[in-house]
């Protein structure tokens, strides 16, 4: 006979399988129901920090049960309120968005909208059963986006977020089917225009010279690694190898989930050197604290409003903020806005210097986590860079010549003018 697995309420929400838990990144969650009341947990969150293997889980699983029984449950309790038999978009998008996202900021802003949509009969969108939404529905809503004049990428976040959401309903058996899968749906992204900002005259140095000692090592390192901003927020002690020269961004991380290897650079090196090891109270921190963390190796949550106020000085100005919502002034705005650099376009220069350096494009691909070499090719505006090249190439052959090329002159007449009446 077959011995039956438990795990005490202990397991992960991925596809893979039961005998990779203890290998694979994804997250630990604890299910446990005391005295009528179902609790539920994400270890992550509950501890501030990724827990890998099944042995340390088991152990802060065994802490929560523990408060929950002596009356005094941990921070990071979350009640899971009892499913009705028929549900509307409203509690299907609470469970989804603490289930599959683990209440993620942006799910939560894009859901609150899709819910407070007001629909042609008039009604309240998330109000409506989960069954009874169409593709019609979600079509015209996206629609409804584009004339509102959201950005393509911001429209495409959307679209992405609600095919997440009703695969997954699909798959925990909310909907018998998922109504917007397959290719007959007309419920696709778009490709907007490419952003190719990049980094003109002196604007590197005056952007670090605007920049605080924490954000000029970050600048520097997305310069020099090519990582995403969430990334390097998220890279922790471990995961800098000096003895390589290796920076490795886990799987944890990273927006594919599959690791990823990127050389030190001596000025990333010397960057490195420079970022303190110790708290102010002088004990060393720890492989788990963080890289570009707060001064006692916390993580830093965003850096977006010092960015902002860092490109505004760039430009000269002295940035102003708003008293009670902390933004920038209409003012201190347009000028962040005139400037049009974000965070992110230091990894497309990245990439770009590696790739004008000569770097083949199977390499940068590589080193930005692009698993397709084309999606490198569309990111970075590679053709361009080619046909650059072999303009280039074109021209330093005729140096090479020993009869020069003739050049056109204002004295040489070989076809007759046009007349042009």
């Amino acid at each position: 006979m077959a011995t039956r697995r438990r795990n005490d309420g202990l397991r992960k929400l991925c596809r893979c399988s039961r005998k990779r838990w203890s290998e694979c990144p994804h997250s630990w969650y604890l299910n446990y129901k005391w005295e009528g009341t179902h609790h539920r947990f994400s270890l992550d969150r509950h501890v501030g920090r990724h827990i890998h293997g099944k042995t340390k889980a088991v152990g802060i699983a065994d802490q929560i049960r523990a408060g929950i029984r002596s009356g005094a449950p941990p921070n990071g309790t979350v009640v899971t309120p009892a499913v009705p038999k028929t549900v509307t978009l409203d509690q299907f998008a609470a469970i989804y968005l603490q289930r599959a996202v683990n209440n993620r900021s942006n799910d939560v802003s894009r859901f609150k909208r899709l819910c407070g949509y007001e629909l042609e009969s008039g009604d309240r969108f998330g109000d409506q059963p989960l069954k009874a939404v169409t593709e019609d529905d979600l079509e015209v809503f996206i629609d409804d986006l584009r004339a509102d004049g959201l950005a393509t990428h911001t429209v495409n976040h959307y679209l992405q977020e609600v095919k997440a959401a009703f695969r997954w309903a699909a798959e925990k058996s909310y909907l018998d089917k998922d109504p917007i899968s397959g290719r007959s749906t007309k419920l696709k992204r778009r490709r907007g225009n490419r952003r190719t900002r990049r980094l003109v005259g002196d604007e590197e140095h005056r952007l670090i010279a605007a920049a605080s000692p924490h954000l000029q090592r970050l600048i520097i390192a997305a310069l020099e690694c090519g990582a995403r901003h969430g990334e390097l927020l998220a890279l922790e002690w471990r995961d800098i190898d000096f003895a390589r020269g290796e920076i490795t961004f886990r799987a944890a991380i990273t927006k594919d989930k599959e690791n990823r290897h990127v050389p030190i650079s001596d000025r990333l090196r010397a960057v490195l050197a420079m970022v303190p090891r110790n708290d102010p109270a002088g004990d060393p921190f720890g492989d788990h604290d963080f890289v570009f963390g707060n001064e006692i190796g916390e993580k830093t949550r965003s850096v977006q409003k010092a960015w902002q106020g860092t490109v505004v000085r760039m430009q000269g100005h002295t940035p102003k903020w708003h008293p009670r919502t902390k933004r920038l002034q209409p003012e201190s705005q347009a000028v962040y806005r005139s400037a049009d650099l974000k965070f992110h376009d230091l990894r497309h220069e990245a990439g770009s210097r590696w790739l004008e350096a000569g770097m083949p494009l199977h390499l940068v691909a590589a080193l930005l986590g692009h698993s397709n070499i084309s999606t490198t090719s569309v990111y970075l505006n590679a053709t361009r860079v080619g046909l650059h090249d072999a303009m280039k190439a074109i021209d330093e052959r005729r140096q090479q010549d020993d009869e020069p090329q003739p050049m056109p002159t204002a004295e040489r007449q070989d076809t007759p003018p046009l007349q042009v009446n």
